[in-house]
């Protein structure tokens, strides 16, 4: 009985510290959005201009990003073309970013 109650207090102190140290929503923003921006102008091509494409060096605006509180850890999503991206994910004070981004359908 004690190796229980051990882990069940275990468990709570482990819940509590990441329930505290989760970032605010402003740097989970801020950080998403640095990381959004940067990443589509390195990906387009230089020279290239069809006006068949939409403008994807348009900077995306805050209110395309979303933060998600998942209780222990936050999830960045942002939205661009009709589709949920997920940016990354946040907790214990920092932001991780997502190395393939999970594509969803709104």
């Amino acid at each position: 009985m004690k190796a229980f109650n051990f882990v069940i207090v275990l468990l709570v102190v482990v819940s509590v510290v990441f329930y505290f140290t989760k970032p605010t929503d402003e740097i989970c923003i801020e950080k998403a959005k640095s990381n959004i921006d940067g990443a589509q102008y390195s990906s387009s091509v230089p020279g290239y201009d069809n006006p068949m494409t939409d403008n994807s060096k348009a900077p995306i605006g805050r209110e395309a990003i979303f933060v998600k509180d998942k209780i222990l850890w936050k999830e960045v999503d942002y939205i661009v073309k009709g589709q949920i991206h997920v940016v990354g994910y946040a907790w214990l004070g920092s932001f991780h970013l997502v190395k393939d981004t999970k594509k969803r359908s709104i």
